[in-house]
């Protein structure tokens, strides 16, 4: 069932969040899961332009599965570079699942509740 993340030419067109359209919304399952505070936006955004963004953004159905938080930290870093002139980095993306389905929205919520949940301090109310 898993698909791995690849390097899609549809789901990795040149786009710079926070300089181009299109900016994803988050898919309602991420969304479950909360935000980064804005000082760890901030470092992972600083991170990000030392190391790259080492993990891909996964898409489902057009929206944000994971990464919401990196995406975000990208759109910041891309503000910051903008004002010093710098080029933007582009967003890695992965395509998880295409299409929106019953069985894919099961195979959707098992992926972000295995990339998020035993990562963050988190109630089980949302499990």
């Amino acid at each position: 069932y898993w698909r791995k993340s690849v390097e899609n030419p549809k789901a990795n067109p040149p786009h710079y969040p926070g300089i181009t359209e299109p900016e994803f919304a988050p898919h309602p399952y991420a969304n479950l899961f909360d935000r980064l505070p804005d000082d760890q936006l901030a470092a992972l955004a600083e991170d990000i332009e030392r190391t790259g963004q080492l993990v891909p953004i996964q898409l489902y159905g057009g929206r944000i599965l994971d990464g919401r938080n990196r995406y975000a930290a990208i759109a910041l870093l891309n503000q910051h570079r903008k004002q010093k002139g710098l080029k933007p980095l582009a967003v890695r993306y992965g395509i998880y699942l295409d299409t929106e389905s019953e069985e894919n929205d099961k195979l959707a919520w098992a992926f972000v509740r295995a990339n998020n949940y035993y990562r963050r301090l988190t109630t089980t109310s949302i499990i």
